[in-house]
């Protein structure tokens, strides 16, 4: 009796998770800018200077998040990598370094507050890929079917 009672809740807290849908939020919204400032503070203590996000994935469901966007000054040049303070960040060397101007990130809302759960700064690849596995989110979250 207490097994199907157990697993009958976690069928249901399951279906529920996953049932859930999936938004962004809109340019200039309250959510929106608090996601981002979460994001922003870290990165820009990294990168050396004030920045700005254009997120091409921006995804909520439930208390997950994943953002996927391009990293440029906030005065909306290029990013600087003479003032990067995470100097491991920058590949290749003299005239041939440079930086993949992009951030990758999942937010878990936990005890009512976003946090962030995993970050990636500069990745030349698909870094989050595999993280809905990790993670245990849903593979929408990411845009993945």
């Amino acid at each position: 009796m207490k097994r199907t009672i157990l697993s009958t809740l976690f069928s249901l807290a399951v279906l529920s998770a996953f049932s859930q849908r999936i938004y962004t939020p809109a340019i200039g919204t309250p959510e929106r800018k608090v996601l981002l400032n979460i994001i922003r503070t870290p990165t820009e203590k990294e990168l050396g200077q004030a920045i700005q996000f254009t997120p091409s994935t921006f995804n909520i469901m439930g208390d997950m998040c994943f953002i996927l966007a391009n990293i440029q000054q906030a005065n909306g040049k290029l990013l600087d990598i003479e003032k990067f303070v995470q100097k491991d960040l920058i590949m290749g060397e003299g005239t041939e370094a440079f930086f993949e101007n992009n951030i990758q990130v999942v937010l878990k809302k936990i005890r009512g507050k976003w946090r962030i759960v995993r970050r990636v700064l500069g990745c030349t690849d698909v870094c989050w890929s595999d993280w809905y596995v990790d993670l245990k989110m849903p593979k929408a979250v990411f845009g993945m079917k």
